[in-house]
């Protein structure tokens, strides 16, 4: 995407407003930015990227933006510790300790002793008056979708209409260290956590997992092996019955031999994006585009090994 958007820190995890020309992404390593497209995407105009106001970006970690298509609600991961009025007197100069704390034990034991204290979780702030409110973790937020648990819960995407809900996690009950889990809306409420299943998740990790514009198809992030490089895309494509196929690699078109992931649609389906590690870029992870004419998933040979188109 060019200078202005990508610099030699870490640019991922693009997301986008209905009209397709407002980009929120992960910027600075592990900030959130804005930026608008002013011409077309040939020309690539992007406007400078801003950094979101402090209520969002702060000394933690935030990363992994999700914007909803009318702009009005962003869901972001977080390593912070506590809603706004919620942190103790004197808490702050230990929650770093307290973090690294939190990763080595769940790492050790499979479960955080702190109930999520300094691990992924997922919140949400609303965009009144022009500016984005305190935000709140997912838990506490009445209307949202049964995510944040003890385990890391992150990389948050909803399908166009905004009645399912895809995320990563690794609570118990998945097939690898990082798996991709969904939650429905039905008759106003959302249906209990529930893992997608070995067609999706394997014994490596799974991650990022975003829906098409039209719903046939779940765009994901994997290490597995067999791929053409670090972590690859693949595509699963959702069968007559509602149910999601066998994860299939999205081929060199996108995936190349370095680190290839966190795809992201414009909400027209024209134009996919990702980020990448690859040769050709301003350093560490940047964002690229392909335009897309028409989508048709990839198709898997059937003699193909196992994790190839």
């Amino acid at each position: 995407m060019g200078p202005v958007i990508n610099t030699s820190h870490r640019e991922a995890e693009a997301t986008f407003t209905a009209d397709g020309r407002t980009m929120y992404f992960n910027c600075d390593d592990y900030d959130i930015c804005i930026s608008q497209l002013t011409g077309t995407w040939a020309r690539g105009q992007w406007t400078t990227p801003q950094l979101l106001g402090a209520r969002v970006s702060t000394a933690y970690l935030e990363v992994e933006p999700w914007i909803t298509p009318a702009g009005d609600k962003l869901y972001f991961n977080s390593n912070r510790p506590f809603d706004d009025g919620d942190s103790l007197p004197g808490l702050s100069m230990y929650v770093d300790t307290l973090g690294l704390i939190t990763t080595v034990t769940t790492d050790r034991l499979g479960f955080s002793l702190f109930g999520g204290l300094g691990e992924d979780e997922l919140w949400v702030s609303r965009l009144v008056d022009g500016a984005w409110s305190e935000p709140g973790n997912l838990d506490d937020v009445g209307g949202e979708p049964p995510i944040n648990t003890s385990f890391a819960d992150h990389c948050l995407a909803f399908s166009a209409d905004g009645n399912e809900a895809y995320w990563t996690s690794n609570r118990p009950g998945g097939l690898g260290g990082d798996d991709i889990w969904t939650s429905r809306r039905v008759d106003g409420k959302w249906t209990s956590a529930e893992n997608l299943g070995a067609n999706v998740n394997g014994p490596r990790g799974e991650h990022h997992s975003i829906p098409t514009p039209d719903g046939r198809a779940l765009y994901v992030s994997s290490n597995r092996t067999g791929g053409f490089g670090g972590e690859d895309i693949y595509v699963s494509t959702r069968e007559p019955n509602g149910r999601w196929g066998r994860l299939v690699n999205a081929g060199p078109s996108v995936n190349g031999p370095g680190n290839d992931r966190c795809g992201a649609w414009t909400s027209d389906g024209s134009v996919f994006l990702f980020d990448s590690d690859r040769v050709g870029g301003f350093g560490s992870k940047d964002i690229w585009w392909v335009q897309v004419k028409a989508f048709h998933p990839p198709v898997e040979p059937a003699s193909a090994p196992e994790g190839h188109m």
